[in-house]
C-alpha cells in the first residue's frame, strides 16, 4: 500500500475530529462565548452542511483541478479554519468557519477517495478506501474522546490549535509522499 494512503488516513482523522470533538466542548465553549449550548451546538450543523455541499457540488465544480492540489488546498483550510476557530469571538465566527471547514471536509474525503483508488491495483481498491475513511472512525473513537478531555483540562481552543497542527503535519506529509497526477 502507499505511504500516502496511510496520510490520508491522518487527513480524515483530522478532519473528523474537526468536525466531532465541538459535541464534547459544547459546554466550554458555551460558557466561554457566552452563547446558549443550543447556539454553540448548532455550529455541529453549519460543518455538516458544509460537508454535504461540499462534497457533491463543489467537487464537480473543481474536477479539472488535480488530485493533490485540490487535497493540499483543503487541508489548507483546515489548518488555517482551526486556527481562526481557535480565536473565535462569537458564535457567528464559530458558525461561518465550521461551515467552511465543512466544505473542504466534502471535498478532500470524495477527492481524497477516489485519489486512493486509483493508486492501487484494482484487487487492492477496496483496502486502500478502507485505510482512507479508517481515520474518520478512529476520530470518532478515539480523537473525540481525548479532544473532549484536553478541552476540559486546558482549553477548547488549544484543542483547534492542535486540530490546525495536525492539518500541518497532514499537508507536509502529502507535499513529500504524494505525486503529482495527471488530470
Amino acid at each position: 500500500m502507499p505511504a500516502v494512503i496511510y496520510i490520508f488516513s491522518l487527513c480524515t482523522f483530522t478532519f473528523g475530529l474537526s468536525e466531532f470533538v465541538v459535541a464534547g466542548l459544547v459546554s466550554a465553549i458555551s460558557m466561554d462565548l457566552h452563547e446558549s449550548i443550543s447556539q454553540v451546538g448548532s455550529a455541529i450543523a453549519a460543518y455538516a452542511l458544509g460537508a454535504a455541499i461540499g462534497a457533491p457540488i463543489i467537487t464537480a465544480l473543481l474536477a479539472n483541478w488535480r488530485d493533490k492540489t485540490l487535497l493540499l488546498l483543503t487541508l489548507g483550510v483546515l489548518a488555517a479554519g482551526s486556527v481562526a476557530i481557535s480565536l473565535a469571538p462569537d458564535v457567528l465566527t464559530l458558525h461561518g468557519v465550521r461551515f467552511i471547514i465543512g466544505l473542504a471536509h466534502g471535498v478532500f474525503m470524495a477527492v481524497a477517495s477516489n485519489a486512493a483508488v486509483k493508486l492501487v491495483d484494482p484487487v487492492r481498491a477496496g483496502r486502500a478506501l478502507s485505510l482512507v475513511w479508517m481515520g474518520l472512525t478512529l476520530s470518532i473513537a478515539f480523537g473525540v474522546p481525548l479532544g473532549t478531555f484536553f478541552g476540559s483540562y486546558w482549553s477548547w481552543r488549544m484543542v483547534f490549535l492542535a486540530i490546525g497542527g495536525l492539518g500541518l503535519i497532514s499537508t507536509l506529509g502529502l507535499v513529500l509522499l504524494m505525486r503529482q497526477q495527471p488530470r
